[in-house]
């Protein structure tokens, strides 16, 4: 299914037509191929403008598909290692653990 397919959520903060004008920067594939990001790039990752600030387009992605932001130490991990894919099923959300520290993460724009 495609990312893009799904009932918007009227209470969800990312707004359908920002994630219209992400969904023209993907480049859909097979269900089970990645999804390449045809955007701005920022340290090897997809990058999307969103309200004045500059976040990573798999996050955003990942928010829209699931309905919830993402909380504060938590990341999106690429389950197929291609950080410009922007594939829902290939994106997985994984806390941080208490020994790992921000530094460990520099390819973070937001933690």
């Amino acid at each position: 299914m495609s990312f893009f397919e799904k009932v918007p959520d009227p209470d969800f903060p990312l707004e359908e037509w920002h994630m219209f004008k992400i969904y023209l920067l993907i480049e859909e594939k097979e269900e089970d191929e990645c999804f390449p990001w045809k955007g701005r790039i920022i340290n090897g990752y997809g990058v999307y403008n969103y309200e004045c600030t500059w976040g990573y387009a798999h996050r955003l992605v990942w928010e829209w598909v699931h309905n919830k932001i993402i909380p504060k130490g938590a990341y999106i991990r690429h389950s197929c290692g291609n950080k410009l894919c922007q594939n829902p099923s290939h994106l997985s959300m994984r806390e941080r653990k208490a020994s790992q520290k921000a530094s460990d993460f520099p390819f973070l724009l937001s933690v």
